[in-house]
């Protein structure tokens, strides 16, 4: 234990890299063997020093989360940008980068809101990732963390053109919450380009698959996406005439 701070430094600062490195290494080994996981970002710090960045990243995303969950989102913008610049090699852990971009947007949306062009470009590079690696379900959450900053602009026929390249049996592979979601954005992006029939067609399919004990998820656009997707049911309803559907559909959103 060093008494003062100026002697520690000294004494680190004689150590030679390579023994540094194997220093910070046991630290971190020694941290990972106690079940130190609630400080990620302390682990990520002599993983780090050790020279090996990308399982700092790994840890430096999880810190990210932590600190979401916490409400600290500038904290976990800071997290999630130094765990996307310590990644050695992105396209070896693609699916990775691509969900920690996502988290990052979507921080940065909370914090700057939808018309933030950081935003925006992070959900562009994660779309453009996504689609290369064959993962149905993670081009679909991509889709749904990104597609909103696109509407934001106003440029429907984009988002109409991204969500068309998933096809029904696509679809029928993941989850019923992000199903959801997916369907109530193509159906609200229906609703938006006139196409009533379309998206009523969309729309219904969230009726299908709200059930009581499906888990709510608020992170579609800051709402439930099935909420979203019935109070846009109505007024599609309503725009067809259905008055009295309409009023049923927004009694039950509430």
């Amino acid at each position: 234990v060093f008494k003062h701070a100026l002697v520690q430094e000294a004494a680190y600062a004689s150590l030679l890299r390579q023994r540094r490195q194997e220093v910070h290494g046991r630290i971190a080994d020694a941290l990972a063997a106690a079940g130190h996981e609630a400080r990620p970002e302390l682990l990520a710090h002599h993983l780090e020093c050790a020279g090996q960045s990308t399982k700092a990243a790994v840890q430096l995303g999880h810190a990210g989360a932590q600190a979401i969950q916490r409400g600290a989102n500038q904290e976990a913008i800071r997290f999630w940008r130094r765990a996307l610049e310590r990644c050695e090699d992105s396209r070896a852990h693609i699916e990775w980068y691509v969900r920690v971009m996502l988290s990052l947007s979507g921080a940065l949306i909370q914090s700057q809101g939808y018309r933030s062009s950081e935003a925006f470009d992070f959900g562009e590079r994660a779309i453009e990732l996504a689609r290369t690696t064959g993962n149905v379900d993670l081009y679909v959450r991509a889709c749904i963390g990104h597609m909103p900053s696109v509407f934001a602009r106003l440029d429907f026929p984009r988002v109409s053109q991204e969500l068309a390249r998933l096809s029904d049996e696509h679809l029928s592979a993941i989850d019923a919450v992000t199903r959801t979601q997916f369907l109530s954005l193509r159906g609200v992006t229906h609703f938006q380009m006139g196409r009533f029939r379309e998206c009523k067609a969309d729309l219904s399919h969230v009726l299908d698959l709200d059930h009581p004990d499906a888990p709510h998820d608020p992170s579609f656009g800051g709402g439930d996406g099935r909420v979203v997707g019935l109070l846009y049911l109505a007024r599609n309803v309503f725009c067809m005439g259905e008055f009295d559907s309409a009023l049923h559909l927004i009694t039950r959103s509430l």
